[in-house]
């Protein structure tokens, strides 16, 4: 709390005008302020003077308590933050960098430009002020999905001071997401997987990325991530433990989804090929080395430019992959719907894929992208006239035609 003020005159452009002068707890000036009171009249007008620096002193605690809102949002998504920390430390739910990171980016590329958030304090944020935000993001500036991003990157630290109990009401109480659906991974079909196999001028160690994620159903962090002695060849097993992240490095699976899968035959040979070739084989090193340091994996970089010049040399060109919006993650989405397809049982799919639910491993089947509908006709035709076959049968008495139908 402030102590109290004192009044004094100064001389302005138009005539004297009365300041108040305040002070802290230790008798330092903190802040001088105009009450636009000018000097004349009954007494000079000092009670007007002092009512109007009363007003000041208590927007001053005011703007003590309740911080500025851009600084706040940025200093809300870093390492320092009670935020962060209470959740590495108390929840044991540590955030990574690349998050921190991407929220901070969201702020200072979409919140810090409005001009209407600049100066305001956080208790002056209405929800008409985020209504607004959200058109003028949406009016050609970036697409829905990226406004939600940012939107979620300014709600947590607000919702955040109200659970304090800093904040009295929540601004976002009632503010929606800017509807959107996201366009639905591509995948590649038998044909594609077969010939994504046999392309050869590529890095090898990109060749075995692609065979994790494709036969595996290996994210890109664990594919990064997996060390000789993550593998089982007497027994034909990979146990998938690791998620490795820049900035980061190794750290466990994604929710948690730590798992053992099934090491394919043919992917052994261009394993034993990778490890006679690599400076780093022992138990604890990364299967995808890196050729200058033992302590980290090959770069995403190079895997996801080995990705895309593997899809050009099997006929699918930039502008393809683009329409059918493939990527190294979408690898991932064709392994649990071919496993489906091939059927295996939904309970083992989501066990190798490291889904927490059914609903999960359902959002990563896409059947629909991957059916031969000439063998599906086949098929169904031949269900077809077999039961056609077997009613003629029975309604001629003909036994041994019955007995030869399918």
């Amino acid at each position: 709390m402030l102590s109290p003020f004192s009044l004094f005159q100064r001389n302005t452009k138009k005539g004297k005008v009365w300041y108040a002068r305040y002070f802290d707890a230790s008798g330092r000036v903190i802040a001088t302020r105009s009450t636009t009171i000018p000097c004349t009249g009954k007494k000079n007008r000092k009670i007007d003077a002092y009512k109007q620096a009363e007003i000041i002193r208590q927007s001053i605690e005011d703007q003590g308590k309740c911080p500025l809102l851009i600084p706040y949002l940025k200093s809300f998504w870093n390492e320092s933050s009670p935020y962060v920390q209470s959740k590495r430390i108390a929840e044991k739910k540590a955030l990574s960098s690349k998050y921190l990171e991407l929220n901070f980016l969201g702020i200072k590329t979409h919140v810090l430009p409005y001009e209407p958030f600049r100066s305001i304090r956080i208790d002056q944020l209405t929800p008409g002020m985020i209504a607004d935000w959200i058109v003028w993001m949406q009016n050609g500036r970036t697409g829905s999905k990226r406004t939600n991003d940012v939107l979620q990157a300014m709600r947590i630290p607000i919702r955040y001071l109200v659970y304090r109990g800093e904040l009295k009401e929540d601004p976002f109480r009632n503010i929606k997401p800017v509807p959107y659906t996201p366009k639905e991974k591509g995948i590649l079909n038998r044909d594609e997987i077969h010939a994504l196999s046999l392309v050869k001028n590529v890095d090898i160690r990109v060749r075995l990325a692609l065979s994790l994620a494709v036969s595996c159903g290996l994210r890109r962090g664990e594919v990064r991530g997996l060390r000789w002695m993550d593998i089982n060849f007497s027994e034909g097993l990979l146990n998938i433990r690791n998620n490795y992240i820049d900035g980061e490095g190794s750290k466990g699976c994604k929710a948690g989804s730590e798992r053992t899968v099934l090491l394919p035959q043919d992917m052994r040979p261009i394993l034993h090929e990778i490890q006679s070739m690599s400076p780093f084989t022992a138990p604890e090193h990364f299967v995808l080395f890196h050729p200058d340091a033992a302590s980290k994996p090959l770069s995403v970089h190079t895997i996801q430019t080995g990705f895309r010049q593997s899809l050009s040399a099997i006929g699918i060109n930039r502008d393809l992959q683009r329409s059918r919006n493939l990527t190294f993650h979408g690898l991932r989405h064709t392994f649990i719907t071919n496993a489906r397809l091939a059927g295996l049982p939904d309970i083992t799919v989501q066990a190798l894929a490291g889904h927490r639910s059914a609903d999960m491993m359902n959002h990563y089947s896409h059947a629909g992208q991957v059916i031969d509908f000439q063998e599906a006709r086949e098929k169904l035709e031949g269900i077809v006239s077999c039961k056609e076959r077997r009613r003629n049968a029975l309604q001629h008495g003909n036994i041994r035609r019955l007995e030869s139908t399918c």
